[in-house]
């Protein structure tokens, strides 16, 4: 992170893409860790909070659209342009097949609303 910076707060909703750019364009090797390093909350304060919030006025496809032009300006259109079809159906099908689906929902319930002390016991 020393080399190629933290996650830019300027972002809403891409933060993590715009972190993954910078780590691919820097020849960083990504893998998985099958286990729970972090977690979050949303609340009134944090941007998932504020980028769903109707309310407030701030709507997700203008955030998305922000990030997105950053993303362009900084790294060029081929970051910002969707997945031809064929990639994405066959991402979703190796998810599929993977039971990413369901091990989601039931990830979802089983640590929705959990105190963090109780996910670090578990662990």
């Amino acid at each position: 992170m020393d080399a190629i910076g933290l996650l830019r707060e300027d972002f809403h909703l891409l933060m993590d893409k715009e972190l993954l750019i910078r780590m691919l364009q820097n020849s960083y090797d990504i893998g998985q860790v099958k286990k729970i390093l972090a977690a979050f909350r949303v609340h009134q304060t944090s941007k998932t909070y504020l980028g769903n919030n109707k309310k407030l006025g701030l709507k997700e496809k203008e955030l998305k659209a922000h990030d997105l032009t950053e993303i362009d300006k900084s790294y060029g259109k081929e970051y910002t342009q969707d997945p031809k079809l064929f990639f994405k159906l066959i991402y979703g099908l190796e998810k599929l097949l993977k039971g990413a689906y369901t091990k989601s929902v039931f990830f979802s319930f089983r640590w929705k609303g959990k105190n963090i002390k109780e996910l670090h016991s578990k662990n």
